[in-house]
């Protein structure tokens, strides 16, 4: 008799994002990491035949119920003392045949989808010194700098783990380092970005592999080139923005999370999407698929955690929007939004209501398109669009206060858009007709419309806020001639 074990790592991002230092952030992802690879086989040993191991998931077959009982009951201790604060759930099933089938792991899933995770024991004593920072007990002492325990684990993991990986990952060099101060990151306006990108249609693969024979080693090739498919799209997006504003947090399976320049980040959103799809179409047993992508543009000084809560929202309301049009093929795309607020709102639907609304007009306008020819609008239209907007102050200045106007009245916003559009052509004929282009194509207004007409879409929504955001930083890298 076989048994299937499984073992999930919850809340992972509350876990990562536990602090606002870099070198925290990514000890919290080497763990993360750490806890379901190195550390899983050595405690398990020989006994266990492992599937996947990444990405807070671990799979393995047991051949005898006792190895797997083990594990059960020693694992989550040792996890607690490695890395304190990460929550865990596990379960087993037994396989009912001699080897894995789709109903096995469905059954496992619905199981660790329903467990509750446990909880580390209370180490806090109200006698004990607390760690500034944090408020809870102070474990060590290093460099003048009391600390508790998980953040003491968190710094160790970099020092120790961390590098060599990343290198390794990114095709760097042995004395390569990213940068671990947000300070050292940001770019225009002291502005970084926090990006999430996320698979799509997983699930629809993983059925497919269950209507053939041998599941079990089909899904372990699936899970491995995933995640080499993952991580070579990563490689080529950096490789293309060619920066060193930029940090890894979370890469593994098919999700990826990263800091860099808010200057770089449309370019290495767009370019990852469209390698993650080449990559994925290049192994055999992934087929094409796609992902979507969140960006929270954010103060370096802004909590990390709201700028990750805010990129997470957009990914998911990109894949939402994306399996509107098409729920086969999922388009690969991204959303994108500014925040310099004091919080983040618990859903997308709080953050329209509370600054992408206009009156009637919805300024959040996105999802964008990375490539193929589905009816969204695409991301190199927007660009475009950024880029003339970014080189005619008239013109800029102008869509900021049509946005403004928006909130008050429609009719008076439309009447100053026509206003914008007479003094641009006045200032700048060229680019006001690359302007209007772009934007004829984003809102699929039909061109020689007036300004007026194609900012807005058939849905009643408008790309002008987006256009005002990403105008900051596409003009950067060509130092064009701005016309006042």
């Amino acid at each position: 008799m076989k048994y299937l074990y499984g073992c999930d790592v919850k809340k992972i991002q509350s876990y990562i994002s536990d602090s606002s230092r870099l070198k925290e952030i990514a000890g919290a992802s080497e763990l993360v990491d750490y806890v379901c690879t190195e550390l899983f086989e050595e405690f398990a040993g020989p006994p266990a035949k492992v599937i996947i191991g990444a990405a807070g998931k671990v799979r393995a077959v047991f051949e005898n119920i006792d190895d797997a009982s083990r594990i059960m009951r020693g694992f989550p201790k040792l996890v607690d003392e490695t890395a304190e604060g990460l929550q865990l759930v596990q379960s087993i099933v037994e396989i009912g045949g001699s080897s894995i089938t789709k109903a096995d792991v469905d059954k496992l899933e619905l199981l660790l989808a329903r467990e509750v995770p446990m909880v580390s024991a209370i180490k806090d004593w109200s006698v004990i010194a607390k760690a500034p920072r944090s408020g809870r007990p102070v474990a060590r002492r290093e460099d003048g700098e009391e600390l508790d325990l998980a953040s003491w684990q968190k710094l160790k993991a970099v020092k120790e783990k961390h590098w060599k990986k990343l290198r390794k990952r990114f095709g760097l060099g042995d004395e390569f380092t990213f940068p671990s101060d947000a300070g050292k990151i940001s770019g225009t306006d002291s502005l970084l970005a926090v990006i999430h990108a996320d698979g799509n249609s997983l699930g629809q693969t993983l059925m497919k592999l269950s209507a053939s024979g041998d599941y079990e080693e089909k899904w372990k090739a699936f899970s491995r080139e995933l995640d080499d498919a993952t991580t070579e799209a990563a490689k080529t997006a950096y490789e293309t923005i060619g920066s060193r504003k930029f940090r890894p947090i979370i890469l593994g399976g098919d999700d990826l999370t990263v800091i860099c320049s808010a200057d770089d980040a449309v370019e290495f959103t767009r370019t990852y999407l469209e390698a993650f799809r080449r990559e994925t179409k290049a192994r055999e047993n992934l087929g094409e698929l796609t992902a979507c992508a969140g960006i929270a543009f954010i103060k370096e000084n802004y909590p990390f955690h709201f700028g990750l809560e805010l990129a997470e929202m957009l990914c998911n309301e990109a894949k939402k929007r994306a399996k509107e049009i098409d729920k086969v093929h999922v388009p690969s795309c991204l959303m994108f939004s500014l925040e310099l607020g004091s919080f983040i709102e618990k859903d997308f639907q709080s953050i329209r209501e509370r600054r992408l609304t206009a009156g009637n007009t919805g300024l959040d306008f996105g999802p964008y398109k990375t490539d193929g020819a589905i009816d969204m609008p695409d991301i190199s239209d927007l660009i475009a669009a950024a880029r003339c907007l970014g080189l005619c102050n008239p013109l800029k200045n102008g869509i900021r206060r049509y946005i403004s106007e928006l909130h008050v009245n429609r009719q008076s916003a439309d009447f100053l858009a026509e206003r914008v559009q007479q003094i641009a052509r006045e200032k700048t004929e060229n680019i006001y007709s690359d302007f209007a282009v772009c934007l004829g194509r984003l809102t699929g207004v039909e061109p020689g419309r007036n300004l007026s007409d194609l900012l807005i879409n058939r849905n009643g929504r408008t790309p002008a806020l987006d256009l005002l955001v990403l105008s900051k930083f596409v003009n950067k890298e060509q130092g064009g001639e701005n016309h006042d």
